[in-house]
């Protein structure tokens, strides 16, 4: 453990409450002891005490993070695990307002989907059924053609 979290007694308290209180995993609760430390030895750099974490040290954190490489998903989890923690500090009346209540994780890039290739869209407009109706194999045909050509994309 750091030298961080060893110095705040809390931290060794809510994870003795996440471990035999609320019974997490074994893996949530390591996962919960590192977000933590991170935690504790950002407040520690920047001279803030656990207990006065701001939401502006906060989000100036998550942007470090974001800025070092972390992804969205990663500061998300992060975040989780610092939101239970104040929480947790709400409930034992040890601070008036969750710092991490308000503060999201950067948004995560979504993939465009993959478009067909042309001999792909080529076999999809030519496809034809000998007992389908004509006037659906036309609006189907009209179909494939509008989307493909307008560049068009159905997810």
């Amino acid at each position: 453990m750091s030298d961080a979290a060893a110095a705040e007694p809390l931290v060794t308290r809510y994870l003795d409450h996440v471990r035999f209180e609320k019974r997490l995993a074994e893996r949530t609760c390591t996962l919960y002891q590192l977000d933590l430390m991170r935690l504790a030895e950002m407040a520690l750099a920047s001279q803030v005490p656990l207990l006065q974490v701001q939401s502006g040290h906060v989000r100036r954190w998550v942007a470090q993070m974001h800025s070092a490489g972390r992804s969205g998903r990663g500061i998300a989890l992060i975040l989780s695990g610092w939101r239970g923690f104040y929480t947790w500090l709400g409930r034992e009346g040890l601070i008036p307002l969750n710092p991490v209540a308000d503060v999201r994780a950067p948004r995560v890039a979504k993939p465009l989907p993959k478009a067909l290739g042309v001999d792909e869209a080529m076999q999809l407009a030519e496809h034809e059924e000998d007992n389908d109706d004509p006037w659906l194999e036309a609006r189907d045909a009209a179909m494939v053609e509008l989307l493909y050509g307008c560049g068009l994309r159905m997810a």
